[in-house]
């Protein structure tokens, strides 16, 4: 019987804290690589750029050898990306890079370059790819006709 578990856990600072709390409240401990499997969605895009790949060998150390990461994210040209960019642009500190912006509540929003960017993270740290591709949805708004156009990178990664 398999059991899932999740925690708060800053995967920017340091690899995972060694311990998890039972539904009961029991901390117990954890060894290293214990997970069959992890997943980052939407999460990297909410950290700056240059902690990537140490948050994704952080992840990393908690996964067993052959078990699998999960990804999704926003990828470049995304319509919130479109949409965010001229607020930025207005505000000093808002743009970190073209890719990369504060919301006006403070958080981070990366947009990937694409398939070589995400690629390359996740080989650096210790992963080979299984599936990686580009999304891109059309939505449209059936009340106000508005029509946002989605992109996003997903992929799923073995530790080798």
């Amino acid at each position: 019987v398999g059991r899932a578990f999740s925690e708060v856990w800053d995967i920017t600072v340091s690899p995972f804290p060694g311990e998890f709390r039972t539904p009961s409240g029991e901390s117990k401990p954890f060894g290293s690589e214990f997970a069959d499997a992890a997943s980052l969605i939407f999460c990297l895009s909410a950290i700056p750029p240059q902690k990537h790949e140490r948050a994704i060998r952080h992840v990393a150390s908690c996964i067993k050898a052959g078990g699998q990461l999960l990804f999704r994210d926003y990828a470049e040209n995304d319509d919130a990306q479109l949409n965010l960019l001229p607020g930025c642009l207005k505000e000093t500190g808002r743009v970190i890079t073209d890719r990369t912006l504060v919301k006006q509540d403070g958080t981070i929003c990366h947009y990937f370059a694409g398939e070589a960017e995400v690629r390359g993270l996740f080989e650096a740290a210790g992963f080979q790819v299984q599936s990686l591709q580009l999304i891109k949805r059309q939505y449209q708004n059936r009340a106000d006709g508005t029509v946002r156009r989605r992109r996003w990178l997903t992929g799923v990664f073995t530790k080798r």
